[in-house]
């Protein structure tokens, strides 16, 4: 994450780097203003405020661009779920997932599955344990023990609180 500044540094630093049309610099201050605005539970002026980040990415090269795609959109799924928009968080969380599915960066897909899992549990059980087992998936094929333990646990967890106690789910959690 970037360093905590006054919001006013930040957001006028976003604005020079902007006009300047030096916009990775400009993508970096945008971060931290939406980090000020969550500080402050201006939620949906920190998800205004990647939006237009998402809108500059386009002036990077594709290389650059991805990552800070990604980590955008995280935040804006992370901005919806702390709004209680939980339908809106966990679709940001799938694109984010497919995003990442598509190339191929497994760390992030985990993290997308495992938010789009959260906000999920909310209004879709199924969806909800679906991607907690798909992380669980990912994480083995990565040979990440400690996320595909945890992706494990979740869609255990789950199954347990959804449909009630089970052998199989007991057995996973107590492990």
């Amino acid at each position: 994450a970037c360093s905590p500044l006054a919001p006013g540094v930040a957001s006028e630093l976003a604005f020079h780097f902007e006009e300047a049309r030096v916009y990775e610099r400009a993508i970096h201050y945008l971060i931290l203003v939406s980090e000020n605005a969550a500080r402050r539970y201006a939620l949906q002026n920190a998800i205004d405020v990647l939006q237009h980040a998402l809108e500059l990415l386009t002036n990077l090269p594709p290389e650059s661009e991805l990552e800070l795609e990604l980590q955008i959109r995280h935040r804006i799924g992370d901005a919806y779920y702390s709004l209680g928009e939980m339908l809106q968080s966990a679709e940001v969380y799938r694109a984010v997932a497919d995003r990442a599915e598509q190339s191929r960066l497994a760390t992030a897909l985990i993290n997308a599955l495992i938010g789009e899992a959260s906000s999920a549990s909310l209004f879709d059980p199924e969806r909800c344990i679906a991607a907690c087992e798909r992380a669980a998936e990912v994480s083995a094929g990565q040979n990440n023990l400690g996320a595909q333990a945890c992706a494990q646990l979740l869609a255990s967890s789950w199954r347990i609180g959804f449909n009630g106690w089970k052998k199989d789910d007991a057995d996973c959690c107590a492990a």
